[in-house]
């Protein structure tokens, strides 16, 4: 149902109704004492000359698709309203907690890749090798080491890159135990 602007009643289907050039809708008594001392809408204060006041006439049937008229069927309707706001409230609340649980998750497993990385560059120091491209997986961490092909490696370099590739299968299964043990957890 809508209300009339001026004395904010509902307008029920079965009074008049009447409307300004503008479009706003008034109890038909209500608009014509309205204009008896005003020449503006009370809504939207558009002027009006004294002959062009008003549009046309309505007679019942101004009312929502799922007209409500008693006032109790308009109570449960509030009622069940704020209780389903209530609750989408406590589910958005749910989500974000778990959004930032996740996102902190993905905060510490990132730090943990980046501590690994710069570990990884300070013990890869050696030769003119370089660190060409990390790839980021759940959990693991593929590193690639390309070397320029200028020369054959040395036997130096070649227990080097020995160790480095110990190193990191050492960690890997490190990483698995941890990851093992706090699935059991």
């Amino acid at each position: 149902m809508f209300k009339c602007a001026i004395c904010q009643d509902l307008m029920p289907p079965t009074e008049t109704i009447e409307t300004t050039i503008c479009g706003h809708l008034f109890h038909s008594k209500c608009i014509k004492t309205w204009f008896q001392t005003n020449s503006k809408c009370p809504q939207c204060r558009r002027a009006y000359d004294s002959t062009r006041k008003f549009v046309k006439v309505l007679h019942h049937r101004i009312f929502m698709p799922d007209q409500i008229t008693d006032k109790s069927d308009l109570q449960e309707k509030i009622f069940d309203l704020s209780s389903k706001t209530e609750l989408m409230d406590k589910e958005k609340d749910e989500l974000e907690k778990k959004l930032k649980m996740k996102t902190q998750q993905v905060t510490r497993i990132l730090n943990k890749q980046n501590k690994m990385i710069k570990e990884f560059e300070r013990k890869s120091k050696f030769g003119k090798s370089r660190i060409v491209q990390y790839q980021f997986q759940p959990f693991a961490l593929i590193e690639t080491i390309t070397r320029p092909i200028k020369a054959p490696l040395t036997d130096r370099q070649i227990k080097r890159k020995k160790r480095v590739k110990e190193y990191f299968e050492k960690k890997k299964e490190q990483r698995k135990e941890r990851v093992a043990e706090e699935a059991i957890l």
